[in-house]
């Protein structure tokens, strides 16, 4: 203040005057200097009011309003508003993941910017990265329940201001069934007997799913690849089977691998590996019988020499019977096939003149207990070429329990002796088709030369992946001596499996229709040869499920036409005698007869009509496929069932 409009009687003194908000501030009389006593807060009080008074030193006095705003200033620190735990994450589901996202709010005071997003350090901090603007939280690595079964880390909320809050967060993982089972049960099968009949289980697989959590029963399967094909598998038990009759001649170990597999859809696997036992199984017979050309007398002592056939191994425990009336004595084994013994005319019976017949009845066994049927027949003395035995099969195409047998194949049979035909039937089965052939009248489906017959039936086996039977009467094959053939009466003793060449596909039309392969699909990797064959005669065609996988076809593959025992004839009736074709299609014509495009669609000419129909659907690619030849006939051994 200043106190020069009067004489000056003395120092101004300063003062507060009351009322307003004086009681909140002091004042130096001297100085003039007003303190606010209190921290100011703008949300406590935004302004004050106070008067200030000047004294002279005669008394006089002046005094003036005073307002002081507060300014207000963002000392408020955001609202976390996100939740205090993250949303569970279930196990291997993958790394880099946003896992949780903070949010805030930052009203609760004057905003100054926006709010950055931090972790706290300590606790999991250092698994996790954080957006500093938008708040998503990202675990870096894949969540493991087995490694870490929950996460805990804090988020924090920094406003401009740099005012900040933080939350405790936690992440829970959810366990999944991420382990295989454990199969527990052994490598191998128990070795089993050949010829110990088909459908036996050979191997039982078991299995532990408890090295993580349980989600279901456990499956059980076979991979594909080694004999695979000849089990199947109980996928609940893990029972599995072998389909066919072992035969240790035919195959003498089996290997498959066998899977588990739980409801996680987890799977370990196991190769099992199935040994068979080779039994003794060839009956001995007695092929050869020597005597002496001389009389005999009462009181002599006759050898005999025997040659008997087995699997060589065998040594014979018992060889009884007798020569001519007399009981044999003093067997003898000279080598792996000969014996000798010996028999003692006695007075029981007479004196025998050289070159008689004498009858012989023998009964042998061998060490594995398989005895030959009695032998009875009347020998001529000193004989070298005795037929007394029939003819046994000793080796057949195919093979018992053989597999990949095409539908169009032979069968050839191989026996001890040269054979003959006699009577009954030979049939041929899989319990669906069967093929009976009336050896007396078999129309030249029957063929000998020697000690091989061969079997070529007038139609051929009709399905695939098909278990057949050779059965044949005891009465069907002779040896020159007259002896037969003990004949096959059952399923098991010769059966096989089929299959399809699959690189040959017929698509028959010749009734209207394609063949019962049809809705198939073609194969990358192999090449065809495809076999349209037509009716020389007006017939529609249709095909009601064509095949798929055109694509796959190209110019390594061919196609030819076939009529349906002629040529096939052209819409003047004269039969076709040329092909034509451009990139998209391919004709056979004289004239116009059969045409096809690269989509499968075939139209056929024929007197008096036409008709179309689709072979494949899609298109093949690339260079158009190879015309081939035009036949009268399908080519021997294609059967117009084959496809893939």
């Amino acid at each position: 203040s200043t106190d020069s409009d009067d004489v000056a009687t003395g120092a101004t003194a300063y003062s507060l005057k009351t009322g307003d908000d004086a009681a909140l501030f002091t004042i130096n009389s001297s100085t003039g200097a007003v303190t606010l006593t209190a921290n100011p807060d703008d949300e406590n009080k935004a302004d004050y009011s106070f008067t200030v008074v000047a004294t002279d030193g005669a008394g006089n006095s002046t005094e003036q309003a005073i307002t002081l705003d507060i300014t207000d200033l963002d000392d408020v620190a955001p609202t976390i508003t996100s939740a205090a735990t993250a949303n569970a994450l279930d196990e291997n589901s993958g790394a880099g993941q946003v896992v949780y996202t903070v949010t805030s709010t930052d009203n609760g005071d004057i905003s100054s910017g926006a709010t950055a997003y931090s972790l706290k350090a300590g606790a999991d901090a250092a698994l996790f990265t954080i957006n500093s603007s938008t708040g998503a939280v990202t675990l870096t690595a894949n969540p493991d329940d087995e490694t870490k079964a929950d996460y805990n880390f804090t988020v924090v909320a920094t406003d401009a201001a740099g005012n900040s809050t933080e939350q405790a967060i936690t992440l829970d993982i959810t366990d999944l069934d991420d382990v295989a089972p454990t199969i527990t049960s052994a490598s191998s099968a128990v070795a089993l007997d050949e010829n110990s009949g088909a459908g036996q289980v050979v191997y039982t697989v078991t299995s532990t799913d408890s090295d993580d959590i349980s989600t279901g029963a456990t499956a059980y399967s076979l991979k594909a690849g080694g004999d695979e094909a000849l089990f199947t598998i109980n996928n609940t038990t893990g029972a599995v089977t072998l389909t066919a009759n072992p035969d240790y001649e035919t195959k003498a170990d089996y290997s498959f691998t066998v899977v588990a597999t739980d409801a996680a859809g987890n799977s370990s696997e196991q190769a099992i590996t199935l040994d068979i036992t080779d039994l003794d199984e060839v009956a001995p017979i007695i092929t050869f019988i020597s005597i002496p050309d001389a009389p005999m007398n009462i009181g002599d002592v006759v050898t005999v020499t025997l040659t008997v056939a087995d699997d060589g191994s065998d040594v014979y425990t018992n060889i009884s019977g007798s020569v001519g009336g007399f009981a044999l004595s003093n067997l003898t084994r000279t080598n792996s096939t000969t014996y000798t013994a010996q028999f003692t005319i006695t007075n029981g019976g007479a004196d025998v003149p050289a070159g008689a017949d004498i009858p012989v009845s023998l009964t042998i066994d061998d060490s594995s207990a398989n005895t030959s049927a009695s032998y009875t027949t009347a020998i001529s003395q000193n004989s070298d070429a005795i037929d007394a035995t029939a003819p046994i099969l000793s080796s057949s195409t195919p093979t018992d329990n053989g597999t990949g047998v095409l539908l169009t194949d032979n069968i050839v049979l191989n026996f001890s002796d040269s054979i003959a035909l006699g009577t009954g039937n030979i049939v041929i089965s899989d319990g669906t088709q069967t093929i009976t052939i009336d050896v007396a009248n078999h129309s030249g489906q029957l063929a000998v030369s020697g000690n091989t017959l061969t079997i070529n039936p007038d139609v051929d086996l009709a399905n695939n992946s098909a278990n057949y039977n050779v059965q044949i009467a005891a009465t069907a094959i002779d040896d020159s001596a007259g002896n037969s053939f003990a004949g096959i009466a059952d399923s098991t003793t010769l059966d096989f499996t089929t299959t399809v060449n699959t690189s040959v596909v017929v698509f028959d039309l010749t009734d209207g229709d394609t063949s019962s392969h049809s809705g198939r699909s073609f194969d990358g990797s192999t090449t065809y040869t495809i076999y349209i064959k037509v009716a020389t005669s007006e017939v529609g065609i249709s095909v009601t499920n064509p095949w798929t996988g055109a694509g796959n076809l190209g110019s390594d593959d061919t196609i030819i036409l076939v009529g349906s025992g002629v040529a096939p004839l052209g819409n003047t009736g004269v039969p076709a005698a040329s092909k034509t074709a451009t990139a998209s299609a391919m004709a056979w014509s004289n004239p116009d007869l059969v045409s096809l495009n690269k989509a499968g669609n075939i139209t056929t000419f024929r007197t008096g009509g036409s008709d179309m129909a689709d072979l494949w659907s899609g298109s093949w690619v690339g260079t158009l496929l190879q015309g081939g030849a035009i036949l009268t006939t399908l080519p021997s051994g294609i059967a117009t069932s084959q496809g893939v």
